[in-house]
């Protein structure tokens, strides 16, 4: 062995899989980070847009007549006399 540095320690097993999991770590990384940008951007971008669904007022409805006719008189559609 001269001065010089040997590539051969660069195929030593602990260098492969500590530069394994190093470009793991950050091929993850990044790919969580593109995943939040996306998430975020789209939640973002829909605020404001979208609006929530048309409910009448409930002071408007008004159930059906049988319905409405169970609701007044109980004992009358009980005993068949609704109308």
């Amino acid at each position: 062995m001269t001065g010089k540095p040997s590539a051969v320690i660069l195929l030593h097993p602990f260098f492969f899989f500590l530069f394994l999991f190093l470009f793991l770590f950050l091929f993850l990384n990044a790919l969580s980070f593109l995943f939040t940008i996306l998430v975020y951007s789209r939640i973002f971008a829909s605020v404001g847009s979208s609006r929530p669904p048309f409910r009448p007022p409930l002071s408007h409805a008004q159930p059906p007549p049988s319905l409405r006719a169970a609701l007044v008189a109980p004992d009358a559609i009980m005993l068949g006399a609704s109308h």
